[in-house]
């Protein structure tokens, strides 16, 4: 018995014999309540299960012969099972965040995360395809590793760039998909320098382009002849002061090479598939070096000695030092440094939460709440109380009588200044009248007065018993 099977064995008693204890102690309906108990259950399940198939499997490869006929071996669909249900014996080491609660915190401040998590995502993937699509349009055309292998003239437009300056097969800018998985290892930051140094390519000492001594010595070795010392009407004649001395010799350099490796592209060495290829190729690469540019592209394509496939003009080879720095650093600016970090934040956040602190790490103020509520405030609370006995005591003020009482009161004085004017017009009989009338409406003004005096007291003693309640 390997040790394997002893601890799945084991381990298996452990966590069925704490299930079996937990379904015994509480009900079923108060077990299954739980996610983390339903979550327990299954794995238990799923564990003997697996031990179950493994048992049987084994039983069934050592049961002997029957009558001499040899047992079938296990059927293929009963070990996929099998393999299946041992998987699930993964999930046994979840069970440690119900313990673990440092881990635990972790894990839900991911789970909280994700929608603001989704966002930056979303932002991260729009900037990988826009920085993609201006990949694609300034660094398209630049040659990658397995250009220069192509079949017949093919070859010739990334045979003559510099080896170390081609872009890696799977990290260039051909497509839009290539771009992205280009700019996922930039911001990485795996080894992103050799990328910008590709698309920083650019002619080497300006046009027009000069012959070096070395270059010439390398044709004159290879000629047999040096072209200087021919007639001038001699068509092989070629001054190495000449503007275009660079480019003639290349496409002398290309076409040599063509009458010698022609033939010979299933060799594993094409396109140098011998010495001679070899000495006419690195000659050009010195005539040309680093890259070749439109208008020589042009000169070798007329004159039949490129080809880049049906109706598809062949292109200049060259980058762009200043927009292949400015794209790719400010990529690996943005990228790099701003979201990832952003996202870093977010989670910081989170789990400063989880923990009652704020980013700085000093613990937060604990909310004064009212008892017996989990958001509601006492400050906010006495707010509310405030307002409600402010709009309380304006409507009572309002709707009671004592409100009505100054518009009674006016309408009484002047009822009383009208009669009075009327008293003082009379005769000495309406005078006694009056005074007996005004006796008798000084008797009225108390009682009024008295009456006031009374609903008053009854709203006052209304209001008290609305504060008591």
């Amino acid at each position: 018995v390997k040790f394997g099977e002893i601890n799945n064995y084991f381990f298996s008693f452990i966590f069925g014999w704490e299930c079996f204890g937990k379904l015994t102690a509480l009900s079923p309906r108060r077990y299954f309540a739980s996610n983390w108990n339903r979550f327990d259950f299954f794995i238990v399940t799923v564990t003997y299960i697996g031990i179950v198939i493994d048992a049987s499997t084994r039983i069934a490869a050592r049961n002997p012969a029957e009558d001499g006929v040899a047992q079938e071996p296990p059927n293929l669909m009963i070990l996929r099972i099998q393999r299946i249900f041992r998987i699930f014996r993964i999930l046994r080491a979840v069970r440690i965040f119900k313990t673990a609660k440092g881990l635990y915190t972790i894990a839900v401040t991911m789970m909280s995360s994700l929608p603001a998590l989704v966002n930056l995502l979303l932002m991260l993937v729009l900037l990988f395809f826009m920085y993609g699509v201006l990949g694609v349009m300034l660094f398209g055309h630049l040659c990658s590793e397995g250009d220069e292998t192509r079949p017949g003239m093919e070859a010739v437009r990334c045979m003559l760039h510099q080896p170390p300056t081609l872009l890696d097969p799977h990290a260039n800018f051909l497509n839009i998909g290539n771009a992205l998985l280009t700019l996922f290892r930039i911001a990485t930051g795996d080894a992103w320098g050799e990328i910008l140094y590709a698309c920083q390519v650019e002619v080497e000492g300006g046009i027009p382009r000069k012959v070096l001594g070395e270059t010439w010595a390398l044709l004159v070795h290879l000629l047999q002849y040096d072209p200087r010392d021919l007639a001038p009407a001699d068509p092989r004649f070629l001054g190495a002061d000449d503007e275009d001395a660079a480019i003639k010799i290349a496409m002398l350099s290309v076409r040599r090479w063509n009458e010698t490796a022609y033939g010979t592209e299933d060799s594993p060495e094409w396109p140098l598939s011998s010495g001679t290829a070899r000495d006419w190729v690195s000659l050009a690469r010195m005539a040309l070096p680093f890259c070749v540019t439109d208008k020589e592209m042009d000169q070798m394509e007329k004159a039949n000695l490129a080809y880049c496939g049906e109706g598809i003009r062949c292109v200049e080879t060259c980058g762009n030092p200043y927009l292949a720095t400015l794209t790719l650093v400010t990529f690996v600016l943005v990228a790099a440094f701003i979201l990832l970090q952003l996202v870093i934040a977010v989670l910081m956040e989170q789990l400063a939460n989880q923990f009652g602190q704020d980013l700085s790490g000093h613990k937060k103020a604990e909310k004064d709440l009212v008892p017996g509520c989990d958001v509601l405030e006492k400050p906010v609370f006495a707010r509310m109380v405030r307002r409600w006995r402010h709009n309380a005591e304006r409507k009572l003020a309002k709707d009671s009588p004592v409100g009505k009482l100054p518009a009674i009161q006016e309408a009484e004085s002047e009822e009383n200044m009208s009669f009075a004017d009327v008293s003082r017009r009379s005769s000495p009989f309406d005078k006694n009248i009056g005074q007996n009338g005004g006796n008798h409406q000084n008797g009225g003004a108390a009682e009024t007065k008295d009456s006031q005096e009374s609903t008053s007291n009854v709203l006052h003693q209304h209001r008290d018993a609305g504060n008591t309640g």
